[in-house]
């Protein structure tokens, strides 16, 4: 049933109907009497009606408050939800507003300190490439030095062999010269012996002038042994 007005219930109880104006002459008080009755009982119905027109206003009245009070309350329970809700809603935006911030301060943190370690790598790798290049260039020099005193050792290997072939060149055809004239005089002294004793004192003297010529008539002395030198100075 729709709300009414109180104003438009009260308006309306404050209109009468305009009394019925009959007249009077020529009626008898019965008459007079039975009409005020009937005005009476019309009236009377009249208040009734307005009665329970006015208890059914009142009603309606009572239940529109109750409704009104109703949507206060829903309203109130609205709004203090609704407070509620954004009163959780700004802690959690506080609190990840927070943990955000000093998640940012601890990356920021840990950049800078990535940053320091990425800056002493590198300073370490340039110190590692310079003691390095050190380290190669000074290997380089002592190789260098170490093929330098080796082609000098060697220079000085060749040339004492050299001089060692050279004396033993000298050696050998010097025995081979020895032997060649032992050989001649040992073949002439047959002869000599059996032509005239001078001939064996030329033999003998010959012999006693050249050892080696005699010492080959009769056995072959051994050659000295051959001294080869290093060149560290070790005997071969």
């Amino acid at each position: 049933m729709p709300p009414k007005d109180d104003k438009a219930v009260k308006k309306k109880k404050k209109e009468k109907p305009p009394p019925v104006v009959v007249g009077e002459e020529g009626m008898s008080e019965e008459e007079i009497l039975r009409k005020k009755q009937m005005q009476l009982e019309s009236l009377e119905r009249q208040l009734v009606h307005r009665t329970e027109e006015s208890d059914l206003a009142r009603a309606e009245e009572q239940e529109l408050r109750e409704k009104c009070e109703q949507l206060q309350r829903d309203y109130d329970a609205v709004q203090m939800e609704r407070f509620d809700i954004i009163s959780d809603f700004t802690r959690q935006h506080k609190s990840m507003q927070d943990e955000l911030i000093a998640r940012i301060t601890v990356l920021e943190n840990t950049i800078c300190d990535l940053k320091d370690q990425l800056e002493l790598s590198r300073i370490a790798l340039e110190e590692t490439r310079k003691e390095k290049d050190q380290v190669i260039a000074q290997k380089d020099k002592e190789i260098a030095e170490q093929e330098q005193k080796m082609a000098e050792m060697t220079d000085e290997f060749h040339e004492m062999l050299k001089n060692t072939l050279d004396k033993m060149s000298e050696r050998i055809e010097h025995t081979i010269k020895s032997t060649a004239k032992a050989a001649i005089l040992s073949s002439k002294e047959p002869t000599a012996a059996s032509g005239s004793p001078a001939a064996t004192t030329t033999g003998a003297n010959a012999a006693a002038a050249d050892p080696a010529a005699a010492s080959s008539s009769g056995q072959s002395q051994p050659a000295p042994p051959m001294i080869l030198t290093t060149p560290s100075g070790a005997s071969m």
